[in-house]
């Protein structure tokens, strides 16, 4: 311990250990002094330490002489630091007292004001409750009529913005989709974007029809002469002495209609009462012009009812729901579709309630909004059913009536001569479906196409990617063949594994021809239907290969240009396949700029033959990574020409799946055609012939000879047909005919499908859910083999 101390650095002594040791005695060395004065001093030091011990002691090394100097000093100026203390002491406390005594007196008078500000408020509280129920009924008179001020000048500044022009540069896709030679059908324009029509006006307008009056144009009553007589008639009354006419106009597009325009509501009536009744005979008055727009994305329920029929109700529940007066709806979707959502066209009846509308580019109803847009009205050929002639209709036509079948025997002479028919019923189809699929060379998915009842009456199925093999010079293919549909392979094929990569299947009852095309990836034909003729390919072109893309475009173009050559009237195309390429025209957005301009061939080909993408821009129709679904995008594609494009009523993924990594596409048109279907087969090798020759002398006794050559041949052709079909066996169906699909396979399908929707529903929503994965990838797996057991068991029984 003393080491450490020695070694320490000298501090100065601390207060309180100097308080604690005894008082150190100076004892000078060179003055003396008496001990009487050092006593005194000596007291007076220890009444210091004890009135002030929180005193520090001076630091600095000083000399004894010059330290008992310094004491004094202090001790003295001690004594006077603690008067003057206890005197401030005393004058805080008093200056204290003040303050407090006058912080009263500010609470108080702070206190009065309070309550008489109070007192303030509560009067003029009393005096509004006091107020007579005449003065709030004129405050809420005075507050209404602001109200309804301010409404009109918005509705005013309504009126007065028009929607804006279209005027920026067309996007990439629709550069993309215009034909060549022809301006763009898509590209938002005065008529087809959102912009309104100069014909929504609000003025209002009697429109009166002369084309019922008399025949002679003398006879017939011009704008001036009916101008002259209503003003006649008006001006007749009290209080419209000195009334004119605000306009009187003819319609350039008719000029059998004549219209007045009006100032107000009461003039339009007054003026449609006078023309009723003062215009000559055969004149009428049309209904008010109505204003309609086309609404898209509607709820079908909110508008059709449990019948398919317009709601009652539903016109004031949209008028109400929009601010507006809706007068009439008609609903533009097939009814008889299972589609939840489908578009309407409302008739407004004021063309400012059109306008804004249109540019807000919303209708709401019932609770959900739909998308406005210029309704555009397309009318049909006028064709009489009598004549079949075009040009004008049944109640008009003068000419006799032409029979479509060519089997009526004596329609004119007898009308017991029935249609003669034959074997074969036909059915009227009234849509065009084309089916489309990738089966990733897996016959299991081809068999499961082509057993799908959904498919069974639709004209064509365009397959890409088959299980075919080349063995021995002979092409074999899963399914070999199909006994509702016509089987085209590529008219080349390639050595090695695989030796074809696309094909057809053509519904047996539509007239096909298959058109040459060089290549082992292209399968083409014509279908002939009753008014038109279409060019279908079915096209499979490898990714990452460019020469490919182009060469398969080249043989496009040439087997197009060979089929409109050679017919003689107008080719219509469709082209479907998996072409392996992306470009945001048909992936939408998410297509990287790297990716731009890799499929510029297709872009090059659809702009010569004025094509168009068919399916919904960003539809996903290839799901990669195995059944985890990592990636996903847009690569099979569905292309048509316009007019099948003006006609296409449902290109989009078809719900049931087949266990492919490709989606089925579907496309609906609405192009009507007639499907031949067969009848029984009748057993003519045991056909009792005595009693059918019998049958048919009765028939002809009973049926009058008179008539035409043709008509006599009718007859005929009418008692043998009828004995023949009533009295002919029928042939029993061949017990080895018999398919090989099963109602359990259907099963199957619908639990894949099941599972398949469910994880993609999870992976949509961000949410990766490896549990349903894994049971899609075990139902597809469960499906494929059921489909092979189901056929080599078929095989065995025959």
């Amino acid at each position: 311990m003393a080491g450490r101390a020695a070694m320490r650095t000298p501090e100065p002594p601390d207060r309180d250990e100097r308080e604690a040791s005894p008082p150190r005695l100076a004892r000078p060395k060179r003055i003396t002094r008496p001990p009487r004065i050092y006593a005194q001093e000596q007291e007076i030091d220890n009444e210091q330490r004890q009135t002030r011990p929180q005193q520090k002691k001076r630091t600095g090394p000083e000399s004894q002489p010059d330290k008992a100097a310094s004491d004094d000093s202090a001790t003295e100026s001690d004594n006077l630091d603690v008067n003057d203390l206890v005197k401030e002491i005393a004058k805080l406390r008093t200056e204290i007292r003040l303050r407090d005594e006058l912080h009263k007196e500010e609470l108080q008078k702070a206190k009065a004001e309070f309550g008489a500000a109070l007192a303030g408020v509560q009067h003029e509280l009393q005096n509004l409750t006091d107020r007579t129920p005449t003065s709030q009924c004129n405050s809420e008179a005075c507050a209404q009529t602001g109200h309804d001020e301010i409404l009109r000048e918005i509705q005013s500044l309504r009126e007065e913005i028009s929607a804006p022009a279209f005027t920026g540069s067309p996007s990439y896709a629709d550069v993309a989709r215009t034909p060549p030679l022809s301006h763009p059908s898509n590209i938002r324009s005065l008529s087809t974007s959102n912009t309104t029509p100069t014909t929504f006006t609000d003025t209002l307008y009697c429109t009166i029809d002369t084309s019922r009056m008399a025949e002679n144009e003398n006879e017939r009553m011009s704008a001036g002469s009916i101008r002259a007589a209503v003003e006649t008639e008006i001006r007749a009354t009290a209080d419209h002495t000195h009334w004119r006419c605000r306009a009187v106009t003819v319609d350039p597009k008719n000029t059998n209609r004549i219209r007045i325009a009006c100032r107000d509501e009461a003039e339009h009536q007054l003026i449609k009462k006078v023309a009723e009744s003062q215009i000559g005979a055969g004149a009428r008055v049309l209904r008010d012009e109505l204003y309609p727009i086309k609404v898209d994305s509607v709820n079908k329920a909110a508008v059709l009812d449990e019948k398919d029929e317009i709601r009652v109700g539903a016109a004031a529940a949209f008028s109400e729901e929009n601010e507006a007066t809706v007068a009439k709806i008609a609903w533009l979707s097939k009814r008889e579709s299972a589609k939840a959502y489908g578009s309407m066209v409302v008739y407004l009846t004021k063309g400012s309630d059109a306008r804004r509308l249109l540019a807000d580019g919303f209708f709401h109803a019932g609770g959900e909004s739909g998308v406005t847009s210029t309704f555009e009205h397309r009318p049909r050929p006028m064709q009489c059913y009598k004549c079949q002639e075009i040009g004008h209709k049944a109640f008009q036509c003068k000419n006799a009536q032409r029979c479509a079948n060519a089997f009526h025997a004596g329609a004119l002479t007898n009308r017991s001569a029935e249609t003669v028919g034959s074997s074969i019923r036909h059915a009227m189809n009234k849509t065009l479906r084309v089916m489309q699929l990738n089966v990733r060379k897996q016959g299991e998915v081809h068999e499961s196409l082509m057993n799908d009842q959904d498919t069974a009456n639709a004209v064509a199925l365009a397959i890409q990617e088959p299980q075919a093999r080349r063995i021995q010079g002979r092409l074999l293919t899963t399914p070999m063949g199909h006994h509702k549909w016509t089987k085209m392979v590529p008219s080349t094929w390639r050595e090695g594994r695989w030796a074809i990569r696309s094909m057809l299947w053509v519904n047996k009852d539509v007239e096909a021809e298959q058109v040459r095309i060089n290549s082992p990836d292209l399968t083409a034909a014509v279908i002939q239907l009753p008014e038109r003729r279409i060019f279908i390919a079915s096209v499979y072109v490898e990714g990452g290969d460019a020469f490919a893309l182009i060469d398969a475009c080249d043989h496009l173009r040439k087997a197009i240009a060979k089929v409109r050559r050679g017919s003689g009237t107008m080719v219509e195309i469709m082209i479907m396949g998996d072409f392996n390429r992306h470009d945001q025209l048909w992936g939408g957005d998410e297509v990287s700029s790297v990716r731009q301009g890799e499929a510029d061939s297709i872009i090059d080909l659809m702009n010569e033959f004025g094509l168009s993408s068919l399916l919904k821009r960003g539809t996903k129709t290839w799901h990669g990574g195995g059944y985890s679904g990592d990636c996903e995008s847009t690569i099979d594609l569905v292309l048509a020409s316009e007019n099948l494009t003006d006609s296409m009523t449902k290109c989009a993924v078809h719900g049931t799946g087949h266990g492919s990594d490709h989606v089925t596409i579907e496309t609906v048109f609405d192009a009507p055609w007639i499907a031949p279907t067969q009848t029984d087969r009748l057993l003519l090798k045991n056909a009792p012939w005595k009693e059918i020759n019998a049958r048919i002398a009765s028939t002809l006794t009973a049926t009058p000879v008179e008539g035409s050559v043709q008509q006599k041949t009718d007859r005929l052709m009418y008692a043998v047909s009828e004995a023949v079909r009533a009295l002919t066996p029928k042939a029993k169906p061949s017990p080895h005919a018999k398919r090989w699909w099963t109602a359990d396979l259907t099963q199957l399908r619908q639990i894949y499908t099941h599972w398949r929707n469910h994880a993609r529903s999870e992976r949509r929503a961000g949410r990766k859910v490896p549990q349903l994965d894994d049971m899609a990838a075990s139902a597809a797996k469960q499906y494929h083999d059921a489909i092979r057991k189901q056929k080599k068991k078929h095989w065995n029984d025959i």
